[in-house]
């Protein structure tokens, strides 16, 4: 469709990226959305925070975890903080599928970008954590808790 706008001298702006990107996750088609999402920076297109959070948010209910936290890096590291329910959602997915270690990762970079977790979600990542005994970790993102809130 991008190919056939550009014969056509059609210039795609950032909605109809974001529908593209809508549809290709409808589609379960996210290694393309990903893939769009990775490149078209680098070709001049600058997508908006909305492009991100399509992919993200698809990825998230359909528990793709891992491509969720890389897009969640890739998100992180171009400037763009991801919608709150759908960070507490990721976060809260990662605990219940035992990937603490992941989960806490992804609460400090979040948090550092100004992101501040839902009490449930807390709770379970300091369980989650907890239960794997990894100690240093969950007093580390208790001190984060108790620091944002002073």
């Amino acid at each position: 469709m991008l190919k056939e706008m550009k014969e056509n001298e059609c210039k795609a702006d950032e909605v109809t990226f974001n529908v593209i990107l809508g549809g290709l996750c409808r589609e379960f088609r996210f290694d393309e959305a990903l893939d769009m999402l990775e490149r078209l920076p680098y070709d001049g297109v600058y997508l908006n925070k909305a492009s991100y959070r399509i992919v993200l948010n698809f990825l998230c209910k359909e528990g793709e975890l891992e491509k969720a936290v890389n897009l969640l890096h890739l998100m992180l590291d171009r400037g763009f903080l991801p919608h709150f329910a759908t960070s507490n959602e990721l976060l809260a997915r990662l605990c219940e599928a035992g990937k603490a270690n992941d989960a806490a990762v992804m609460s400090f970079l979040l948090i550092e970008m100004g992101f501040k977790p839902e009490p449930n979600t807390w709770s379970l990542l300091i369980d989650v954590v907890c239960r794997e005994r990894k100690l240093l970790p969950a007093f580390k993102l208790v001190d984060k808790l108790i620091m944002k809130d002073f």
